[in-house]
């Protein structure tokens, strides 16, 4: 046996270890390191089993530190505490306050786990009163934790002054691994306090400047990515969220973590419900609820209960007496929930929140008001998805009694909470992403409005949610961004050029490689604090007034309950007409577009080509019975509506051949800017590897005598970027492709490699007119509020009042001929732009170009 002083040598270099392995979440080892420490020096695991450790300070120490592994893993309450005593036991005894402290620090995030937060914090204020006697490291532990509860408890002022400290603390004695836990924490507080960009941005720093130091990665840090995908929920980025969140899954289960692995199962659960997945969310709901109350963690019990709650209330549709009966049962839940706020006001207004629907579902008005009242009082209303559903409450009680006024001014207060949520938010993706939170107050408002029969009153609604979820106003350069999009854009062509070398080796890394550099540019944007708020709605008396003296027809087209409905605006005035069930036509829809791409595939048998003709001309005509012809417009249209309606490729409907048309995802009646003079402000581009780009270009060009030609060499990315920002018309020819699950990283080939749409969503753009002559990348996938992302719309969307593009592939000699005579008929003075795409794709009738606009007409 060695002697007393080296086993006590050794049993502080087992402790260290095993702190080491905690900080790392690996609490299984740390708990076999402690033990054999405890073997070392002669004292129990458990204190009724007697006997009494040679080193008895040390002995302290190590049995704090495995009561709090004990907490980690599979609790057994009763052991922790006696280990906690005994511990006090020795530190009375001998003086040792150091280890009192730290008694008092893990029964304080003990009592913090079960619920208590006031019992909480009365051991972890005892321990601060000790602190002149703790090891650096005991010290910032024991404030990281009480930070950590004043975060919980929603006192942000007072958990960030014990998170700096501790952040200081640690930097001074060089422990990165709590310098790190703080700094991350740090930014949990700009989390709870709305701040979401600047939360993110605080996490992001702590882990790429401190966990390479510790030999880490954050795919290492479970707890940091929980955390981080918490954010990202907020934000509305739930598929990027649930990501995290499976890794994180793994990484606790791993680990025997029960009560965060629970935690994950809460989150995802929520990220389920809002995805539509809500069998998935329930049952996510209801595991971990099981393994909260496995472990006695009250308050993540309430929790997990809450967001199971909230799911069965989604699922509900049936309003008759089973779906009423599901819907009692839900509310009775719920307010059983709703219990006194202190310590536990989140729970208490998520409770209040779904019992509140839950008696509006059932008719139960008055009921419903005086808990969203009751919610609001309780200042933890802040979350966006809190104050959206009490939107939603008082505008469906409103809507249910008959009263339009009041029901309006519900929405459109719940509306202006999330335009003041996405005004923070600097890039595209968090914009739009965030519209998901917006989508019931839509649905209510539109739905009310239609059942009135006023089309006016429809149209208002519709562009009330319209204009908030394409406004892109608070778009800013991401810092750093311009450096990652030069490395993506090298990594893609080399990627595109090593493909055909069929060396796969090569591919997988570069693949792999143009993935990274993806997933850190839109952290970037995500990273970004925004610039400013939504354009305001357009209101439809202003439509009318605009429309009188036959400028054009305006239809805005909505679907309430799987039947499509349009508001008609044209010289008469304004008419609410049915089209018919969604499904058919969203169907021929995707069928058209699905044709068009099969027609420009080069080499196609003659007879293969027939058919696919007449294929176009079947679902075509399709469109054109259930979508365009009820309207009874033979003249210009204008069609807003979801993305599946705005990308539809119009010239090849029989009734709108060859004559003007255009969509847009919102109105915008601001006047529109007359055309250039000759060709100043003009600038023509022409991509690589394209069969007549060059000389499309050059045609284009003689259109407009001064115009700016750049071709080869001089058609960068950086040029085009600049003529997006400064000219006034930009034609560009140049092979597209559209990424429909990643819209963003749609593009145009150039010079230099491909211009992401992510790129150009960076700053505002100043062109009116822009002519994407480039396969698919008028294109756009749908999101939240039907709400179209593509390269197109981003233009739309950031400045530009005209896009002409292709919705599908298209032929080189096809966009040519298209191109020569769309610009014939632009420079005529007073041209407009869907009309002169109308006479360039009159010859075709396959045409998959589009004119998408935010004029009403012209």
């Amino acid at each position: 046996m060695l002697p007393n002083d080296e086993r006590a040598a050794a049993a502080e270099g087992l402790h260290a270890r095993a702190n080491d392995c905690s900080d790392r979440g690996r609490p299984e080892e740390a708990r076999a390191l402690l033990r054999e420490a405890l073997e070392l020096l002669g004292e129990p695991e458990d204190p009724r089993d007697g006997g009494a450790a040679d080193a008895p300070g040390i002995a302290a120490r190590i049995l704090v530190s495995l009561a709090a592994q004990g907490d980690e893993l599979a609790p057994d309450v009763a052991l922790s505490e006696r280990r906690l005593a005994r511990a006090l036991e020795i530190a009375d005894a001998t003086g040792a306050h150091d280890v009192a402290l730290t008694v008092h620090g893990q029964r304080g995030l003990r009592a913090l786990r079960a619920g208590d937060a006031e019992r909480a914090l009365a051991h972890l204020d005892a321990g601060v009163a000790l602190l002149e006697h703790a090891s650096p490291r005991d010290a910032g532990i024991l404030l990281l934790n009480r930070g950590t509860l004043h975060l919980e408890r929603g006192d942000l002022v007072a958990a960030v002054e014990d998170l700096g400290m501790c952040a200081r603390g640690a930097q001074a004695v060089g422990d990165a691994m709590l310098v790190f836990k703080a700094r991350h924490n740090l930014g949990y507080a700009e989390f709870l306090a709305g701040r979401l960009p600047e939360a993110l941005d605080a996490m992001e720093n702590a882990a790429e400047h401190l966990l390479p130091v510790l030999g880490e990665d954050v795919s290492t840090m479970p707890i940091a990515l929980l955390d981080r995908a918490q954010v990202l929920f907020e934000v509305g980025l739930l598929t990027e969220a649930d990501t995290l969140l499976e890794q994180a899954a793994e990484s606790f289960e791993a680990r025997g973590l029960a009560q965060d692995l629970g935690e994950v199962e809460v989150l995802r659960a929520r990220c389920a419900r809002l995805l539509g997945r809500l069998e998935d969310a329930r049952r996510l709901a209801g595991d971990a609820r099981e393994r909260f109350g496995a472990r006695g963690s009250a308050t993540w019990v309430e929790r997990a209960r809450l967001v199971e709650l909230r799911a069965r209330l989604d699922l509900v549709q049936d309003e008759g007496d089973v779906g009423a009966a599901e819907l009692r049962e839900v509310r009775d839940a719920a307010l059983a929930l709703a219990g006194p706020a202190r310590g536990r006001r989140q729970a208490h207004v998520a409770a209040l929140v779904v019992g509140a629907e839950a008696h509006a579902r059932l008719g139960e008005h008055a009921q419903a008001r005086a808990l969203v009242a009751r919610a609001v009082r309780s200042r933890w209303g802040g979350a966006i998805d809190v104050r959206t559903s009490v939107a939603v409450v008082r505008a469906r009680c409103a809507f249910a009694e008959g009263d339009l006024t009041a029901g309006v001014r519900a929405v459109v207060a719940g509306q202006a909470a999330l335009a003041e949520h996405r005004a923070q938010f600097g890039s595209v993706e968090a914009l739009v992403a965030s519209g998901i939170f917006g989508e019931r107050l839509a649905d209510l408002d539109v739905a009310a409005a239609v059942g009135t029969g006023d089309p006016g009153r429809v149209l208002d609604a519709a562009e009330r949610a319209r204009t908030l979820l394409a406004g892109l106003a608070s778009v800013r350069p991401a810092d750093g961004a311009q450096h990652l999009a030069v490395e993506l854009r090298r990594a893609s062509e080399d990627l595109r050029l090593a493909e055909p070398t069929a060396d796969p080796a090569l591919v997988t890394r570069l693949h792999a490689r143009t993935v990274e550099l993806r997933e850190r540019l839109r952290a970037k944007g995500w990273r970004t604090s925004g610039a400013g708020t939504a354009p305001e709605a357009t209101r439809a008396t202003e439509v009318v007034r605009r429309l009188r003296g036959g400028a054009g027809t305006l239809a805005e087209v909505v679907a309430v309950d799987g039947r499509l409905f349009a508001t008609v605006v044209d010289d008469d005035g304004a008419r609410l007409v049915l089209l018919g069930d969604v499904r058919p036509v969203v169907e021929a829809s995707r069928r058209l577009r699905a044709d068009l791409r099969v027609l420009a595939r080069p080499g196609l048998p003659v007879v293969m080509r027939s058919v696919v003709e007449a294929s176009v001309a079947r679902q075509a005509g399709v469109v054109d019975e259930m979508l365009v012809v009820p309207l009874g417009v033979s003249g210009p249209l204008h069609v807003v509506g979801p993305a599946w309606c705005v990308t539809l490729p119009w010239a090849t409907l029989p009734s709108r051949r060859g004559v003007a048309t255009s969509a847009g995802p919102r109105i915008d009646l601001a006047e529109d800017r007359p055309g250039p003079v000759a060709g100043s402000g003009v600038v023509v581009v022409a991509g690589p590897d394209l069969v007549d780009g060059e000389r499309e270009a050059a045609e284009v060009a003689e259109r407009w005598p001064g115009a700016q030609l750049l071709v080869g060499a001089d058609a960068t990315c950086a040029a085009v970027t600049d003529a997006l920002r400064s000219a006034d018309v930009v034609h560009l020819a140049a092979h597209g492709t559209h990424v429909a699950d990643n819209p963003l990283f749609s593009s145009v080939r150039l010079a230099d490699g491909p211009l992401l749409a992510h790129e150009i969503a960076s700053a505002p753009v100043s062109a009116r007119t822009v002519v994407l002559a480039a396969c698919e990348v008028g294109a756009a996938s749908e999101r939240a509020g039907g709400l179209p992302l593509g390269l197109a719309s981003v233009l739309l969307g950031l400045g530009a009042r005209h896009v002409v593009a292709s919705v599908a592939t298209v032929g080189d000699g096809d966009a040519r001929a298209t191109m020569t005579r769309l610009h014939a008929g632009l420079v005529v003075p007073g041209a407009g732009v869907p009309a002169a795409l109308a006479h360039a794709t009159e010859p075709a009738p396959c045409s998959p170009f589009v004119a998408l606009t935010t004029s009403v007409v012209g």
